[in-house]
């Protein structure tokens, strides 16, 4: 029924991007968000009052590491 030997295959240009195994393809969705949580909480600490909320995102970019 599920074939666990399928390939994500993803194209960006001329680049090519073999996901192999479900888990895997996992664990780069959640690197990229942890990436994404941290460049978001590095630029709220940019101003005083989103301070609070940038420390926040960094707490759990971390937990989720």
């Amino acid at each position: 029924m599920n074939d666990p030997t399928t390939d994500v295959t993803i194209t960006i240009g001329h680049e090519e991007l073999i996901i192999r195994q479900r888990y895997e393809t996992l664990s780069i969705v959640n690197d990229i968000f942890i990436g994404v949580l941290f460049v978001i909480g590095s630029a709220l600490f940019f101003s005083p009052s989103t301070s609070y909320a940038a420390t926040w995102l960094f707490v759990i970019g971390s937990v989720m590491m």
